[in-house]
């Protein structure tokens, strides 16, 4: 099976960088230069074992190794005095039966610095990231059995490969990234794709399943403590229609689901529907990138959360190119007489390809909200200001 990749202004009111700061990240910058020096010289490696006959077994892996650090709190686990605990890597089997089936095993690993789901042990061991069978019924139609990735916006396919992605992750309030997030569904899938004429085309995804994914909420010691739920009887689809304009495609899908063992104020066992709906608008123009994609989602009739990006990128040469994005999310809960603003967060960053399997990025975000691990958000207080910035080098093979 074959698919295509799923793969702002910055005010200077907004925030400023001490100079620890800048001086930690010059000294990280030049010891990252060192190795990229080192790394670029070696030739591209792709492991294909033939064995024989119609079978394959191919390996893929990437890394995406960080130092990242924060002024004003911790947020997404990246502390004040920075760092380099901050990573995300996968080794991927796919065993080829023939021409029609295959096997599929990824292992993971993810750390996130000081992220209260990394402390209590939800994040940071060797874990089973995907494993699935899948097989091709007909010429565009494959059905996957197992657990494998939810077909969820542009980027949740390839959410931690950082060799396809404009900054070290995709926007977080839309993906989330270690909590309010699954990648992956324990299920079932199903693929068609119809070419439309001779220029335009549709692809069609369908799943059923569950998945178990980790929220933030206050321990009865109104302590940040993260907390597993369990999203059971998952229904949910996507849709990708293909434009005459090669490059550009327009998404949009959504699932539903009954979730149960909800943080405070919900009790034990509580069974809640959550219904989540996306749109997307992905142009790849040769060397201009636009991405604008917005998400709802609603917690039966306690909370609704909606948030919505704009990201843009030109290629300045063939190895350098930046990019800008712009973030917002929102949220409406009982009592509350006006939309909490979650998150603001601007960012801008350049990535530099030695190779196009080898990528060096640095991205700084101006960020105001309540997403923060520390201090604790406080939805009745003035958001906190919480800027931060990230270098890091992707590899993949």
């Amino acid at each position: 099976m074959i698919r295509h990749t799923r793969s702002e202004s910055i005010g200077v009111k907004t925030g400023w960088i001490p100079c620890h700061l800048v001086n930690k990240a010059v000294s990280v910058g030049l010891i990252i230069f060192n190795l990229l020096i080192v790394l670029s010289a070696a030739p591209a490696v792709a492991a294909d074992i033939d064995l024989g006959g119609e079978s394959k077994l191919t390996i893929h892996g990437f890394l995406s190794q960080a130092y990242a650090n924060a002024a004003g709190g911790i947020y997404l686990g990246i502390p004040q005095d920075g760092t380099t605990d901050y990573r995300n890597t996968a080794l991927q089997f796919r065993y080829e039966y023939s021409s029609k089936d295959a096997f599929v095993i990824q292992f993971s690993e993810q750390r996130l610095g000081e992220s209260p789901v990394q402390a209590q042990g939800f994040l940071g061991d060797v874990q089973l990231n995907w494993v699935f069978y899948e097989r091709r019924l007909f010429d565009n139609t494959t059905i996957k059995v197992g657990k494998f990735p939810i077909p969820l916006g542009i980027y949740n396919e390839v959410l931690h490969v950082g060799t396809v992605l404009p900054f070290f992750r995709p926007p977080f309030g839309f993906y989330g990234d270690g909590s309010y997030t699954s990648e992956t569904i324990n299920g079932v899938g199903l693929y068609q794709a119809l070419q439309m004429g001779e220029s335009w085309g549709l692809e069609a995804d369908l799943y059923a399943g569950g998945f178990t994914f980790i929220q933030l909420g206050l321990d009865q010691n109104f302590q940040l403590a993260a907390f597993p739920t369990e999203a059971n009887d998952v229904l949910g689809g996507a849709l990708w229609l293909y434009t005459p304009i090669e490059g550009l495609r327009i998404g949009a899908g959504g699932y539903r689901s009954t979730d149960q063992n909800e943080p405070f104020p919900f009790p034990p066992d509580h069974k809640i529907t959550h219904t989540d709906w996306w749109a997307s608008l992905d142009a790849r123009l040769d060397r201009f990138l636009l991405q604008a994609e917005y998400r709802w989602e609603r917690e039966g009739n306690f909370w609704t959360y909606k948030d919505y990006y704009i990201l843009g990128g030109v290629k300045l040469t063939k190895e350098l190119a930046v990019h800008a994005a712009a973030e917002f999310a929102d949220m409406e809960y009982p009592g509350f007489a006006s939309n909490i603003k979650a998150t603001k967060d601007y960012t801008l960053g350049a990535r530099y390809a030695f190779r196009p399997n080898l990528i060096a990025k640095g991205e700084y975000h101006l960020q105001k909200g309540y997403m923060q691990d520390d201090p604790i958000p406080d939805y009745l207080a003035d958001p906190v200001k919480v800027n931060y910035y990230i270098v890091s080098l992707a590899v993949s093979f």
